[in-house]
């Protein structure tokens, strides 16, 4: 888990996506820019200074990521990631997700 101190600079609307734009005085180490890049991750943007309770219980595994409201695949995407983050994490997240999806597609048409 990264954390840094930000401020908004600047939120750009596309047509598939929005691109939310922070800056911080914070540094940011190599290691830390590698780790960001690696994969997709989550955001929780708060004005208040997040209290080490709350930090604590986002590093908690057993909490997880609250996940309700968004469609079947994405929680599945999501299940994926967090596999590949525990026990793989040494390989590309998106060739390691299209070689799991192949998987598990063939294994449910071979069911059928």
């Amino acid at each position: 888990m990264l954390k840094i101190t930000v401020k908004h600079a600047k939120t750009e609307r596309q047509e598939t996506q929005t691109k939310v734009i922070f800056t911080t005085t914070d540094t940011v180490s190599e290691i830390d820019e590698h780790y960001i890049e690696k994969a997709p991750g989550y955001l929780l943007f708060s004005a208040d200074k997040i209290t080490q309770e709350a930090e604590l219980a986002m590093r908690d595994k057993r909490i997880g990521v609250n996940d309700q409201g968004q469609s079947a695949s994405k929680k599945l995407r999501g299940a994926i990631y967090e596999y590949w983050f525990e026990h793989i994490n040494d390989q590309d997240f998106e060739a390691y997700y299209n070689r799991a999806m192949d998987k598990l597609i063939d294994k449910v048409k071979g069911q059928i």
